[in-house]
């Protein structure tokens, strides 16, 4: 069987790898399907250019991977010797004159999916897929439709209904809408997911549950101790860490206001922020506000071993989301072996069991949660016990591997 990925895919830029939850979900899954003897993966990976035409294909492992070529104007011959000029200038002007992009947007023009339309007809024709996976309920699913004149079923991975918080909600559902009518079957990764889905217009029997996974052996339980050695940070302070980025929905300021009414005080007890974000100079007035610059530390970014180190050297996680379709930090943490705070909201409840595999807080519950953080950080052995269970709850419910399985399965049902 072949199978067609379009999405996001991490990207390494000054020795650094950029990515993010869906990006990553991209690549996990697509290494894991590639394992199934009885598959052939494609990805488009839509986020990881080329300059050279020469160098849009190379196979990864089991899989191939296709990349996009770089849109600058000294690479307009580039984009001729992968095309052809005729097909290329063709297909432009097909959506300059409305033949296309008529199709996604009734009088926004955008050459973007001239180009990504190219890129998957070239594919189609080349690889023949029997399915086509789209990551995201917009535009890439509608364009590879309409590239491949309709004729190859087409899976839809909802990763989220974030386009909903935007300027432009309007544009975004009349997309969902269309995305539901094209597509054979969709993966939702959480319930909540599925029912925002439902809501919108989309089958129940066309959706399924399929949760994003982990690395379970990328994120393991390790020595408190050693990791806090190894980042320089005192064995005797209390760490309460969030990871996530500095955005409106993920919560921060619950967190920070929660953890200012901390009992005696927040002194030995230190809130470590890794993430950024547009909210990250508004929150540090935030942090001054509440008299916390002695307790809070804002750290940006962290990527591969040094964040599986903060996750191993903290004492909690707590993930205060105001919205969330998933939450793979808290996976993380979990696999980690750490007990994890979050919100009752979204995905989050798919993964903690309240007082099993973690705590749940009500969302924008300022004192509960700070109720909860006094508790787990008063409290060891509710520490090792939740952190204990939820490794278990990843391994049996949230590796790549079942993830894989489960999708495989659907894709079988969908060729029969």
């Amino acid at each position: 069987m072949k199978i067609f990925h379009i999405g996001p895919f991490p990207v390494m830029h000054n020795g650094v790898y950029f990515t993010g939850g869906v990006a990553t979900a991209v690549k996990e899954l697509t290494e894991w399907l590639s394992l199934h003897k009885d598959s052939e993966i494609f990805v488009f990976a839509d986020t990881f250019y080329t300059d050279k035409a020469s160098q849009w294909h190379e196979q990864k492992g089991n899989y191939h991977i296709f990349k996009p070529i770089r849109k600058r104007i000294s690479n307009i011959h580039e984009f001729f010797q992968l095309f052809g000029v005729w097909i290329f200038c063709r297909q432009i002007f097909l959506y300059t004159t409305d033949k296309i992009r008529q199709i996604l947007f009734k009088k926004e023009r955008n050459y973007k999916y001239a180009l990504a339309s190219l890129y998957y007809q070239k594919i189609i024709q080349s690889m023949n897929p029997d399915i086509i996976h789209a990551h995201h309920a917009h535009e890439r699913a509608i364009v590879a439709w309409h590239a491949s004149g309709g004729r190859i079923p087409i899976v839809v991975t909802l990763h989220s209904f974030h386009g909903l918080l935007g300027p432009r909600p309007a544009k975004f559902v009349e997309l969902y809408k269309k995305t539901f009518t094209i597509a054979k079957k969709m993966i939702a990764v959480s319930h909540f997911i599925k029912m925002q889905a439902i809501e919108l217009g989309a089958k129940k029997e066309e959706t399924a549950v399929i949760h994003n996974g982990l690395n379970t052996n990328e994120f393991v339980p390790a020595s408190r101790n050693t990791a806090r050695e190894k980042l320089n940070f005192s064995q005797e302070t209390k760490i309460v860490l969030f990871v996530g980025s500095l955005i409106e929905r993920k919560g921060i300021d619950i967190l920070m206001q929660s953890f200012s009414r901390l009992k005696p005080g927040p002194e030995n007890i230190k809130l470590v922020i890794i993430g950024n974000g547009p909210l990250e100079k508004k929150l540090r007035r935030l942090r001054a506000k509440l008299t916390l610059d002695n307790s809070v530390t804002f750290l940006g970014s962290k990527q591969g071993d040094e964040l599986r180190l903060w996750y191993c050297a903290c004492d909690i996680l707590v993930v205060p989301s105001r919205q969330e379709s998933q939450g793979i930090v808290v996976l993380e943490a979990m696999a980690c072996g750490k007990a994890v705070i979050g919100s009752n909201v979204g995905g989050i409840p798919d993964m903690i069991k309240d007082k099993e595999t973690g705590i749940l807080f009500e969302p924008e519950g300022v004192p509960d949660l700070t109720a909860k953080i006094e508790k787990l950080l008063g409290d060891e052995k509710l520490c090792d016990y939740l952190g204990q269970n939820a490794r278990a709850k990843v391994e049996r419910d949230f590796t790549w591997e079942q993830v894989a399985g489960k999708t495989m399965e659907l894709y079988r049902e969908l060729r029969q």
